[in-house]
């Protein structure tokens, strides 16, 4: 009889999968390059520490003599862990092939795309006193994006507003609570694009948490209208929040408010009130004096040993999908990509800007992570000023005074084996910044003129390649050891690439590049009509912006541009071209300068063509006599009526 995994919790999910893995033998095809990648998905997904989901596997190991693995004993199973003791009574005579069926359908389950959550602010005073009293059908007005995402039974944060200057204001703003969609949006259309919702109150917090109390939550950042920002924050009465960040949020909303933990669990369920009770990471903040060391964390008993080499992969295999999700993009320069790691080669990503290199080789790098085929990245733009110190490391005063070796974004990159994104590279001086890498990239070892302490002494430092499939840092050697599977990823734009002299020919040889192009034409037609439906009139100044680009745009450029028009109520669209579609253009000539604004010029009331020309001559330091030298088709003009630009 099949196993049911719909009739257990969580817990016994993820102790079925662990059990599982540790019935196969590490030559199966089942759990080589298989094993680690399925326990980091659902320490990811269920926020439990990967080191527990191994140690739970290595436990179960002890107890399957056919897996030809010693694993962990302390003392018996019964003894270490009651629950697992249970799953392994209740399994352990449960054939393979029935416990990889039920185990494929978690990781499904795990992979799935996560469901999103949103948030709704109001500054109503009939609103907030109806919400302050947990009423249920309380109507939320003046709402004009997301309605498609929204249905009854919807969970939604719930976030009040309000000057505290205003008398009227007599509430704490912040978030407040929780509630389900009751009714559908309705009277769809009232005052130009907006609906309405009702909801049911059904969590309210002791009292409302502001954003600085959120500052301990990492994954909280960014939340808009709510947590911590750390980039540009639109005014908007709904968002959309992932789970991930819902998760967290609700994690800090438990520990701000323990007694509200049954309302909760009603309504978010059991599977989810697991991960909200899982393992999390948090900011602490520290004292420190001038150029004193981070400590290092603390070990836990359950992470007292390292990983085996074994279970690295010896080939790069991300799923092509993942990494071109959302993207207008056809899957060769990824196969391309792919195809290079595998022969050894460090890549650089070249287009145009926003055509999303970056979160490409952040989503390659995460894949590598994912796969077990390094142990994650780091990220860093390049700067002009960097030197080898940035780089490879160099010599500061410890607290004492003693000058003591500190380590670069490249060796901290080895040692912790890591793959390193270089986003910009050739903003730097790599002549400079990268020094004796030149010859490490060449595949040879290198010392450097830096010493560090060993067991045995005071060794010279050495970064060298070595035969093995991850890096580290041998302390007794104070070597550098970098395995196959380590690599850079970079990015640079191409229209940077004037700048190409930073890059000698000699770095360049030690690189792929690989290419990603912007979209079509016709990609970009179907793109717009696809996000500004029913604005016909934008729709087509949008097209017409693509065909008359004096330089290549990347589709994230374009879709920056549709999400001001959206929060502007789609009436900012020359607003919107004039910051952040124009200073794209920087360097082009006075022509090209004069067809852009003849063609976007045509389909503008005057009243914005006069704004648009205004900005321009700012901007590129023209004088307008210019561009009233432009001649329009009149008839391709709207009426003023037609269009307005607020």
């Amino acid at each position: 009889m099949s196993i049911d995994i719909h009739q257990i919790d969580t817990n016994e999910r993820l102790a079925l999968v662990c059990l599982y893995f540790a019935k196969l033998p590490s030559d199966d095809e089942r759990y080589k390059g298989k094993c680690f990648p399925a326990l980091q998905l659902l320490s990811g997904k269920y926020n439990i520490k990967f080191s527990t989901l191994k140690n739970n596997k290595d436990r179960f190991d002890s107890v399957f003599d056919s897996n030809g693995r010693a694993g962990w004993y302390q003392k018996p199973l019964e003894q270490q862990h009651k629950f697992l003791y249970e799953i392994y009574l209740k399994y352990k005579e449960t054939p393979v092939e029935e416990l990889q069926s039920a185990v494929e359908q978690i990781l499904n389950e795990a992979l799935s795309e996560e469901k999103p959550f949103y948030s709704i602010k109001t500054k109503s005073p009939e609103q907030v006193e109806k919400i302050l009293n947990k009423e249920q059908n309380i109507e939320i007005d003046g709402l004009n994006i997301l309605k498609d995402g929204l249905s009854v039974g919807q969970l939604v944060f719930i976030v009040l507003g309000g000057d505290k200057g205003k008398r009227w204001v007599t509430w704490e703003t912040g978030l407040v609570g929780m509630g389900i969609i009751s009714k559908a949006p309705y009277d769809e259309g009232y005052d130009k694009n907006n609906y309405k919702i009702q909801v049911d109150m059904k969590v309210l917090l002791d009292n409302p948490i502001k954003r600085d109390d959120l500052k301990p939550y990492n994954d909280t950042y960014d939340i808009i209208g709510i947590g911590p920002m750390t980039k540009w924050e639109p005014n908007q009465a709904i968002s959309r929040i992932d789970e991930r960040n819902a998760v967290a949020l609700m994690r800090a909303m438990l520990e701000l408010s323990p007694g509200i933990e049954e309302d909760l669990e009603a309504s978010v369920g059991s599977e989810i009130m697991v991960r909200i009770k899982g393992s999390t990471v948090k900011l602490v903040p520290m004292e420190f004096d001038f150029n004193e060391p981070l400590p290092l964390p603390p070990q836990e008993e359950e992470d007292s040993y390292s990983q085996p080499e074994s279970e690295y992969s010896d080939k790069y295999e991300p799923d092509i999908n993942t990494i071109t999700d959302g993207f207008i993009l056809p899957s060769t320069p990824i196969v391309s990509m792919c195809a290079l790691i595998n022969t050894g080669k460090h890549i650089i990503y070249t287009g145009s800007p926003g055509t999303g290199k970056t979160t490409l080789a952040e989503r390659a790098c995460q894949e590598a992570a994912r796969t077990h085929y390094v142990s994650g990245y780091f990220m860093t733009t390049a700067i002009s000023d960097w030197t080898t110190f940035d780089t490879i490391g160099g010599y500061m005063p410890d607290r004492e005074g003693r000058l003591q070796f500190q380590e670069g974004i490249f060796l901290k990159s080895i040692r912790e084996n890591k793959w390193l994104i270089i986003d910009e590279i050739n903003r730097a001086e790599v002549d400079k910044a990268f020094g004796h890498f030149f010859t490490v990239l060449s595949g040879m070892a290198v010392d450097l003129q830096y010493k560090a302490q060993t067991p045995d002494g005071e060794k010279t430092i050495s970064i060298k390649h070595v035969d093995a499939l991850g890096s580290y840092y041998d302390e007794e050697t104070a070597s550098y050891c970098i395995g196959r599977n380590w690599r850079i990823i970079a990015t640079m734009n191409t229209y940077d690439k004037n700048s190409l002299f930073m890059l000698s020919y000699a770095f360049m040889r030690r690189f792929a590049f690989v290419h990603i192009d912007v979209p079509t034409e016709a990609e970009y037609t179907m793109l717009i009509n696809k996000h500004i439906e029913g604005h016909d009139d934008i729709a087509k100044i949008l097209v017409q912006l693509i065909k008359t680009a004096p330089k290549k745009l990347g589709a994230a450029i374009i879709l920056d541009l549709i999400s001001f028009i959206k929060v502007s109520n789609y009436s900012g669209v020359v607003s919107g071209i004039c910051s952040l579609i124009i200073p794209q253009y920087e360097g082009i000539g006075l022509s090209q300068i004069k067809q852009l604004f003849k063609d976007i010029g045509a389909l503008l009331p005057q009243s914005d063509r006069d704004t648009l020309m205004s900005y321009l001559c700012e901007f590129f330091d023209i004088r307008q006599a210019e561009l009233l030298k432009v001649k329009f088709t009149e008839e391709m003009a709207h009426d003023e009526d037609d269009y307005v630009d607020e």
